[in-house]
């Protein structure tokens, strides 16, 4: 049981700071707004999100809104947890008390995050054939796997640059 706890919270933690290193590594233009590059982000991901999963006009427009608050849930419970582990990162000993409030809080995280996804995915299965919901999910891993690799090219020419 505490190889699974420990397991879970690693996992969480490593998310956590992956989520971190992506964010903090992505600079862009020295003159770009960090909203226009999410922006812009969003709008990729739009595009191929829709070109993986061959979306109709009708799915498209039902798919969405759907999606759309679903990710925006997902990132709002990611914020609090992340806000959670900031707390203790400055921190060099955490005592037990909070080592153990730490691991809850991730517990309760990623199960809170399975019921999001299994609610969204009732409300999914409603609008797009299981197939197509199994290429969400292969096309968001793809998506997140490109970007990374469009970052870490990107940050390697700016370092040869310098």
């Amino acid at each position: 049981m505490k190889i699974k706890m420990f397991f879970y919270v690693s996992l969480v933690f490593l998310l956590i700071l992956f989520w971190s290193a992506v964010s903090a590594q992505y600079r862009g233009d020295p003159g770009q707004n960090p909203t226009d590059r999410r922006q812009k982000i969003e709008t990729y991901k739009i595009g191929f999100i829709t070109e993986k999963l061959n979306l109709t006009p009708q799915e498209a427009q039902k798919f969405w809104p759907v999606y759309n608050e679903y990710q925006s849930k997902k990132q709002d419970m990611q914020k609090k947890l992340v806000s959670k582990y900031k707390d203790y990162r400055t921190t060099k000993e955490v005592t037990e008390k909070q080592a153990t409030e730490l691991i809850d809080s991730s517990l309760n995280a990623m199960q809170a995050n399975l019921d999001l996804a299994r609610e969204y995915y009732g409300k999914l299965k409603a609008i797009l054939p299981p197939q197509k919901i199994v290429a969400l999910f292969t096309a968001e891993r793809q998506f997140r796997r490109e970007l990374l690799q469009r970052l870490a090219n990107r940050n390697n020419h700016e370092r040869r640059d310098r």
